[in-house]
């Protein structure tokens, strides 16, 4: 069915989304405090982490998370309070993409619409797009990516070759390697790769595995989004002054200019990627979430009685999280968002290992 390249869009698609947001502030938050060795100690972990996941979910092709463990005879004590912890990582994670998104249009594309408007139109498109067929959202990332790759590659490209980096701005930051890091500059460099943790849905559309055989290439292109994730802004503004910054690579964006170009301002061509980068990111993370709780459900739902004759499913299950995230938008500060949003990625960082190495080990157990 599937071939294994829509696995590594996976992982390019949590490595692109993440360069703009919560990661970049986060390690240059803690730029002091052991952020460079966050990157070098993130890259090893997180590609291990991912190519052992890959590797033996290969073992178990045309099989999602619950077959899997349904499979194995694993106790539903067990199973399902996993499973019920994963649907809310995952709509929590879509929850704060969103947010951080709607906040961004507000303030850098259309300051004047009310946010009211901004947050009904992405939930609307959200929601619809996330109660697509799985492999119709694979079609939709593969597409996303196959647009925006080029651009991003031009950004980079153009951001290193600008007049206005200075490389000494980011050797200094270099000179902090030895510093320890904390909990939170790794959790956040880490996050960068968790892409292949969504194999627990769409491992049921590869019939023969994933082919790991080119995923060697993913060591430069970690190495190289998290160190342009890290240091290109702090070579703009300086290691002390890309602190004053919300967002930082937004800000970064906006320093860079092409000459002889149709455009002048790089940012415009940034936020075109990010617009597109974003929406499929919290449409995958939804996607997943929805996904598994109705693996969950009964096999047969009667939709015929009641509001379901209606409304379909999906749409009631992703109501509920957009009432959340509605909530969140309009009840909760900036501030706090971000330390929810920090706190998110702690917590993150321990369970999705242990839960990976849970899955691997049960499927380790039932192939051996």
């Amino acid at each position: 069915m599937f071939k294994s390249r829509y696995f590594y869009y996976l992982i390019f698609l949590n490595m692109l989304a993440n360069i703009i947001v919560f990661v970049p502030r986060i390690l240059i938050d803690n730029r002091k405090d052991g952020a460079v060795m966050a990157i070098l100690i993130a890259i090893p972990i997180g590609l291990l982490m991912a190519y052992l996941f890959a590797k033996f979910m290969s073992k178990v092709p045309r099989k999602d998370v619950k077959e899997i463990l349904d499979e194995a005879k694993v106790s539903k004590w067990i199973s399902r309070p996993l499973l019920i912890y994963l649907i809310i990582i995952w709509f929590s994670a879509g929850i704060i993409a969103l947010l951080a998104f709607t906040d961004i249009t507000k303030r850098f594309i259309n300051p004047d619409i009310d946010v009211i408007y901004i947050a009904m139109l992405f939930l609307v498109f959200v929601s619809w797009s996330s109660a697509l067929p799985s492999k119709k959202v694979l079609y939709v990332l593969e597409l996303i990516l196959l647009v925006n790759l080029p651009l991003t590659s031009f950004i980079f490209f153009k951001a290193f070759v600008n007049d206005n980096l200075s490389w000494m701005n980011m050797l200094e930051a270099g000179t902090h390697i030895g510093n320890i890091p904390t909990i939170h500059s790794i959790a956040a460099a880490t996050y960068v790769f968790t892409g292949y943790i969504n194999l627990v849905i769409f491992n049921r559309l590869f019939s023969k595995g994933i082919n790991l055989k080119y995923f060697w290439l993913l060591i430069p292109v970690g190495f190289g989004v998290l160190f342009t994730t890290y240091f290109l802004p702090i070579g703009y503004y300086g290691f002390d002054g890309i602190g004053e910054f919300t967002y930082p690579w937004l800000s970064t964006a906006d320093a860079i200019r092409i000459k002889f170009f149709f455009v002048e301002r790089v940012f415009f061509i940034f936020l075109l990627m990010y617009v597109g980068i974003s929406l499929i990111n919290v449409i995958v993370h939804w996607h997943v979430g929805l996904e598994m709780i109705k693996s969950l459900l009964p096999k047969k739902v009667d939709d015929t009685k009641g509001i379901l004759k209606w409304v379909k499913l999906d749409y009631l299950i992703l109501s509920f999280f957009s009432i959340l995230y509605l909530y969140i938008q309009f009840y909760v500060d900036e501030l706090t968002v971000f330390k929810m949003s920090e706190w998110w990625l702690v917590i993150r960082l321990p369970s999705e290992y242990i839960g990976a190495l849970f899955i691997i080990f049960i499927i380790w157990r039932n192939t051996r």
